[in-house]
């Protein structure tokens, strides 16, 4: 059986069992050791095998859903105690190759395919607080399998994709859960293409690898949903491959796992850092080499598991990112969005002054408010001394800005700001 847990090789060529002592060097070996990023396995996934599954974020909680061929099984995992819990089977029918999202506190599965309801394009949305499922608008787009997605600003994004006739899309939608539409958005900036991996960074989605009709593929590209516009980035420094995973954490994206056009699964995984837009690669995934894993990230860790060919894949990974890799406290957090109706900003938009609103109590937690413009640099930040408070746009451009609320480590409410 692998060993739990795998240290970078290229920082420390080493794997040790446990209760065995170091003898020498263990000063320095320990020092290198705690600065090393690794992966340590977690419980198994109680639900069973679960190739390409849909799977999001809540609060501090992940929830994996669908997979196989027509499972309709959701499942919550808690990290803080290790712990799988099955939830309510989502609406709807059971589906593989679906894709889904989280928005203010609710999650949302769609799209997908059926053996015997074929592709489709229904979408449910999952209240976590009452465990149910409630019947959305549906998918405006052709139905498919295969997409991908991502959330920015209380907005979900989907798109990409192919049909049950190998018909390949670039066609890309925003959902807004406020009135429960769809706007179709800029197509994909280049040839449609299927099986590949959506990501959040700083208020950015990012799309790479793949498979389209040139073969698989190693390109990074980057979504702003400010200007609606496509651009090229830095391409994926590993292999070509289609259906890899993908998460986000401490402002820098990571892609791994996959597999290539002649079906070798790959165990590597690497990270994208957008400020210099450049990649790196990391400590290989724990597992085995495999396709169709789920992964999402929770507290700025990352957990990977599941996935293809092995009827036995229900092992499931935690991440821990490099100790020596400070996170930039200039930049918004991942969950830049998470809202409160009793924290609100008004008039919003607002030309030259608004007001923040909290209840009188959460004074006593000795509140911050913190404001991001669109590329995620924080440009401003102040106690929150009164329940009313002012705000200037003391020099901001005009533009979309994430204002956050927070009280020590607990993030109370945030949400979108427009300055014009």
């Amino acid at each position: 059986m692998l060993n739990s847990i795998f240290y970078l090789q290229k920082r420390v060529k080493s794997r040790f069992l446990s209760g065995k002592k170091l003898l020498t060097l263990s000063f320095i070996l320990c020092s290198l050791f705690a600065k090393a990023d690794y992966w340590t396995q977690k419980a198994d996934f109680p639900g069973g095998t679960k190739p390409e599954a849909v799977c999001f974020v809540i609060g501090t909680k992940g929830y994996v859903g669908t997979g196989g061929i027509t499972s309709n099984s959701f499942w919550e995992y808690d990290p803080d105690n290790n712990i799988w819990t099955q939830k309510a089977n989502i609406g709807g029918f059971g589906r593989h190759a679906a894709v889904g999202f989280a928005l203010n506190n609710k999650g949302y599965i769609g799209l997908g395919s059926n053996p015997t309801q074929g592709f489709l394009v229904d979408f449910w949305e999952y209240d976590p607080s009452i465990n149910t499922w409630t019947a959305k608008a549906n998918f405006p787009g052709s139905p498919r399998a295969s997409p991908i997605s991502f959330s920015i600003n209380n907005f979900g994004y989907v798109g990409l994709g192919l049909d049950n006739s190998l018909n390949e899309f670039n066609d890309f939608w925003q959902y807004n859960p406020l009135n429960n539409s769809w706007v179709q958005k800029a197509n994909f900036a280049t040839f449609p293409r299927w099986y590949a991996v959506g990501f959040c960074i700083n208020l950015k989605g990012y799309v790479c690898a793949g498979f389209d009709s040139t073969g698989s593929k190693n390109d990074l590209w980057e979504y702003n949903p400010y200007n609606d516009s496509w651009s090229q980035k830095a391409d994926f420094i590993g292999t070509p491959r289609l259906s890899p995973c993908a998460f986000s954490l401490n402002n820098s994206g990571y892609v791994g796992t996959g597999l290539d056009i002649n079906n070798t699964c790959y165990q590597d995984f690497y990270q994208y850092n957008p400020s210099n837009n450049s990649w790196s690669q990391i400590t290989n995934f724990g597992g085995s080499p495999r396709s169709g894993a789920s992964s999402f990230s929770i507290n700025n860790k990352g957990y990977v598991g599941l996935g293809r060919p092995s009827s036995t894949f229900i092992d499931f990974w935690e991440y821990i990112p490099d100790s020596t890799i400070t996170p930039d406290s200039t930049l918004a957090p991942q969950d830049s969005t998470t809202e409160n109706s009793s924290i609100t900003i008004s008039p919003n938009p607002f030309t030259t002054t608004t007001t923040l609103q909290i209840p009188e109590e959460l004074l006593k937690e000795n509140c911050t408010l913190t404001i991001f413009d669109a590329t995620g640099k924080k440009v401003f930040q102040s106690e929150i001394k009164n329940p009313k408070t002012e705000i200037t746009r003391k020099g901001l451009a005009d533009g979309i800005y994430i204002y956050r609320v927070m009280s020590k480590e607990k993030i109370l409410g945030s949400g979108k700001m427009v300055v014009e």
